[in-house]
C-alpha cells in the first residue's frame, strides 16, 4: 500500500519542489475543508466549560445568520447576563459569556447587519473587567471553528469557564453581613442568606479592581459605543441591573468604602450616558439580582418584558453612510 505523498507523485510526476508545493496546497485545502465543515454541537462538550461556551454561541449565532435578511431582526448581545435572559419574544440572543466591551463590540461589527436593531447590554462591571475570559475564538468564525475541532480531539480548556475556588475561602465578619444586609433591605430587596454570602464575596473579590478603575476623577469612556452607534444605527444601549445596593453611612469601613465607591461610579456612568445623546433605555430597575451580574429568575422575567417593548417604543433609523 502506498503512502499519501507516493500516491501523488505516482499520479504528478513533477519535480520535487513543485510536488511538495503540491503537496502543501491540497492538505491545506483539506484541512479548510474539515474545519470549515465541522459541525458544532455544544452537547459534545462539558456543560459550562470554556468549549460548551463558545459551541453553545456559535449554534446561537449560525441561527441568527440563516435568518432572513430582508427582515429587521432584533438582536441582543452583552456579557454573561445577557446570555442568561436566552432568547425570547423573537429577539436573537448572542450574548456571550466573559467578553469585555471590545469583543462585544467586534461580535457586533463582524456579524450584525447594520439595518437590524442591536440591543446592547451595559452596566458599571463593563467599564471595571478588561481581562477575557474568552478571546479571538469568540470574534473570528475560523479560530473558533479550529479550537473547537481541536477541543474534541483533545481536551485543552474543559473546565468551568468561572471559577470561585478563591472566593469560598473569604471570610466574613458578623458586622460586613448585618451591613450588607441592611443595604440590601434599604434598596428594596429581599434576599437569603445564601444570595447574601455571595454578593458580598463577589464585591470584596472585586475590591482592589473597583478601587483602581473607579477613582473620584474617573469619567465614563463613551467612544466606543458613538462609533458603534455610527455604524449601526438601530442599535439601543440597555442599562441593566448591576448593584442592588443603597450607599452605607461608614467612613472607616473597607467593604462600605467599596460599594460607596462603585455606587458614585454607576451614578456617573447613567448620567453620562443619558446626556450622550446615545438612543438608551433604562431597564436597571429592580434590581432584583442573585448577584452583583445577574438578575434572579422574576429580575429575568421583568427584563425580558421591558427589552419585548422596545421595538414598539423606538423607530428604526436608516443606515448612516460612513
Amino acid at each position: 500500500m502506498i503512502g499519501y505523498s507516493q500516491f501523488l507523485y505516482r499520479l504528478f510526476p513533477m519535480k520535487k519542489l513543485v510536488h511538495i508545493v503540491c503537496v502543501y496546497i491540497l492538505s491545506m485545502l483539506a484541512l479548510f475543508c474539515l474545519v470549515h465543515f465541522y459541525p458544532v454541537d455544544a452537547d459534545n462538550y462539558a456543560k459550562d466549560s470554556y468549549p460548551w461556551v463558545l459551541a453553545d454561541f456559535h449554534e446561537r449565532l449560525q441561527f441568527y445568520l440563516q435568518s432572513p435578511k430582508d427582515r429587521i431582526q432584533t438582536v441582543l448581545v452583552g456579557p454573561s447576563y445577557a446570555v442568561a435572559l436566552g432568547e425570547f419574544a423573537s429577539v436573537f440572543n448572542l450574548g456571550l459569556v466573559g467578553s469585555t466591551q471590545s469583543e462585544i463590540a467586534a461580535i457586533v461589527s463582524n456579524y450584525c447587519r447594520k439595518t437590524d436593531r442591536i440591543l446592547y447590554g451595559v452596566t458599571i462591571w463593563d467599564f471595571m473587567i478588561d481581562s477575557s475570559l474568552v478571546g479571538r475564538e469568540a470574534m473570528y468564525d475560523s479560530y473558533r471553528r479550529v479550537f473547537l475541532l481541536r477541543e474534541r480531539i483533545g481536551p485543552i480548556k474543559s473546565g468551568p469557564i468561572v471559577l470561585d475556588v478563591y472566593w469560598s475561602r473569604m471570610e466574613i465578619s458578623d458586622s460586613e453581613f448585618a451591613m450588607v444586609a441592611e443595604a440590601l433591605a434599604s434598596n428594596g430587596v429581599a434576599h437569603d442568606s445564601a444570595t447574601l454570602t455571595l454578593l458580598i464575596k463577589r464585591i470584596k473579590h472585586y475590591g482592589p479592581k473597583i478601587h483602581r478603575n473607579f477613582g473620584a476623577k474617573w469619567e465614563p469612556d463613551l467612544s466606543p459605543y458613538h462609533a458603534l452607534h455610527k455604524e449601526f444605527p438601530n442599535i439601543i444601549f440597555i442599562m441593566f441591573p448591576s448593584i442592588p445596593l443603597a450607599p452605607i453611612e461608614s467612613a472607616d469601613n473597607m467593604l462600605a468604602h467599596t460599594i460607596n465607591t462603585a455606587l458614585a461610579a454607576k451614578t456617573k456612568l447613567k448620567i453620562a450616558t443619558e446626556q450622550s445623546g446615545l438612543p438608551y433605555v433604562d431597564c436597571s430597575q429592580p434590581e432584583l439580582l442573585d448577584d452583583l451580574f445577574h438578575s434572579n429568575d422574576q429580575g429575568k422575567s421583568i427584563l425580558r418584558e421591558k427589552i419585548a417593548q422596545i421595538n414598539t417604543l423606538i423607530p428604526l433609523n436608516e443606515p448612516t453612510p460612513l
